[in-house]
Order: C-alpha cells, then structure tokens, then sequence
C-alpha cells in the first residue's frame, strides 16, 4: 500500500524504542511509544529539508496512528517534526 500525504504532512515509519542493559543487550521496546521515526512519504507542501528516508524525532502523542499489517506509521504535520536526526 503506499501512503501520498496532503500538503504539510509527513507519513512515518515509527521506529521501535532501543534501549541498552548494563551488559550491552539492546532491548526494544514498544513502538507505539516512540516518537521517533523515519519519513516513508511526504506532502506537495513540505518544503526540501525534510526528505524521504530522513530519521525524525516527532512531538509525542501528535499525528494520526495508521497500522498496516504489523507496521505502525503517523501522519504528522510537519509543525510536530522536532528535528532530524544525524548519525555520525
């Protein structure tokens, strides 16, 4: 299925929370409370800095949930994008 949000919205690929245990196993938790993501589409009015594929911190408990088959996503304002994230 793909996803073609409106003017300034963004779809989200909602990624799992990670967390470390004292001897470095990486545990995921929830996705439904992260509020970090990645772009998977954008709206015609969503101005060049945010990108598909880009990483995403989003304000929590913004947008509308949307669930295909085990993947979760939200459409966001782009009002609700906080920042980018860059690796590195």
């Amino acid at each position: 299925m793909k996803i073609e949000p409106f003017g300034e919205r963004v779809a989200v690929k909602v990624l799992p929370i990670e967390e470390k245990t004292q001897s470095g196993l990486i545990m995921t938790s929830s996705k439904n409370n992260s509020n970090r993501g990645e772009i998977v589409a954008v709206g015609t009015d969503v101005k060049d800095y945010l990108k598909v594929g880009n990483v995403i911190l989003f304000t929590q408990n913004a947008g509308v949930n949307y669930t295909d088959g085990t993947e979760d996503y939200k459409i966001l304002s782009t009002k609700d994008v906080l920042c980018k994230v860059i690796e590195g």
